[in-house]
């Protein structure tokens, strides 16, 4: 009888091991070759999402790609034809949200993408020397511009009336600038400037609070960024040597500024009217002419302590400066003009940082303190 048992319990045993091996277990490879082939799948997927609509060349031998995706390339040559007269890209022009040029172009034509109004994206390659008047005007989705590092030449309203455009690195290599180019580009908040900056340049842009200059520019030119009611930051670079006529005149949200020891011409008016303006710092260093009115009407100031760099203060360099209360001369002046501080009813000290006899060696108009009002006046002061 105990035979038997032992010999049904191993029956039992041998039974369950050859269920247990029976069972179908999981091809893991089968498992990972269904996710490669399922990764691959989507990867062909992804890049499928992009055609080719339409593609061909231009006159000049300019190559063009049209893509689903909305993006039109240039290749090979310069971009000179109207591209709404041509029957192959017109009736898609409306679904173009971006524009790229690439190794070959140097030119983008007069008007050419003048009102893409789905445009987006512009994307210029360093092969980019020229972009004419027009050439991107009236783009009103436009946000975004990416100028190659050999843009040299932007003509007259390249950029007008690009209404959502918000800020814009102009590169190292512009030296031609047209005029209006910006015109209506109420929302261009922040440039970032390389290059020497002529007349009227960004005159009236009301949305512009932020510019920064770039140690390479050494001219801002007359009426440069005049009107520009938002601008509150400006950065000058190390080489700037003359801010010229009435640049900033009126830009009233301006509270500060600092400008370099290069500088030698702060011109005629050129800070007038800012009316925010509390704070005037000036590096060390150089030899610094100060125009006439330039900082007239600057409501705004209460102290201004002039550094060993200024060499001249022009006429009525600070009428108007109501809430002017003090003013420090360096000992560096040489010449100073009449009426500096006309209108100044509320100033109580007139400081010169040199002795009484250097102070009879500074030539002077014979009318030099034409409606000046002082309560003191210091010599050798510290302030």
């Amino acid at each position: 009888m105990k035979k038997l048992c032992v010999i049904l319990l191993l029956l039992a045993m041998l039974l369950s091991l050859v269920a247990c091996g029976g069972k179908k277990q999981p091809d893991m490879s089968l498992m990972d070759q269904q996710e490669t082939s399922s990764g691959e799948s989507s990867g062909t997927a992804q890049a499928s999402t992009s055609s080719v609509i339409r593609e061909g060349d231009l006159s000049g031998g300019c190559h063009y790609v049209l893509s689903s995706n909305g993006e039109l390339s240039f290749s090979g040559g310069d971009i000179t034809e109207n591209l709404k007269n041509l029957d192959v890209i017109s009736s898609y022009i409306a679904s173009v949200t971006t524009v790229r040029a690439e190794d070959g172009v140097k030119l983008i034509g007069d008007g050419v993408f003048s009102g893409f109004e789905g445009l987006q994206r512009v994307l210029l390659g360093d092969s980019v020397t020229t972009i004419e008047r027009n050439a991107f005007s009236g783009c009103t989705a436009l946000k975004e511009v990416r100028l190659g590092s050999s843009v040299a030449s932007i003509g007259n309203r390249a950029f007008a009336g690009c209404v959502a455009l918000t800020g814009l690195d102009l590169g190292s290599s512009l030296s031609s600038f047209g005029t209006d180019v910006f015109d209506g580009c109420t929302e261009l908040s922040s440039l970032t400037v390389n290059a020497d900056l002529p007349a009227h340049a960004f005159e009236g842009l009301t949305g512009l609070k932020d510019v920064s200059f770039g140690d390479r520019v050494t001219r801002i030119g007359s009426y440069a960024l005049a009107g520009c009611t938002a601008l509150k930051y400006i950065s000058f670079g190390a080489g700037l040597q003359t801010i010229e006529d009435y640049a900033f005149k009126g830009c009233s949200s301006l509270s500060a500024i600092r400008l370099p020891a290069s500088l030698q011409t702060l011109g005629d008016e050129c800070f007038a009217g800012c009316s925010a303006l509390s704070t005037i710092e000036i590096d060390e260093g150089g030899q610094l002419e100060i125009g006439y009115s330039a900082f007239a009407d600057c409501t705004g100031l209460k102290t201004v302590s002039l550094s060993e760099s200024v060499t001249k203060v022009g006429e009525k360099a600070f009428a108007g400066c109501t809430a002017l209360e003090k003013l420090v001369l360096p000992k560096s002046l040489k010449e100073i003009g009449y009426g500096i501080l006309e209108g100044d009813e509320n100033l109580r000290v007139l400081a010169y940082r040199g002795s009484q006899n250097d102070w009879t060696k500074v030539t002077k108009h014979k009318n030099w303190n034409s409606g000046l009002y002082i309560g003191v006046t210091e010599y050798n002061s510290k302030l």
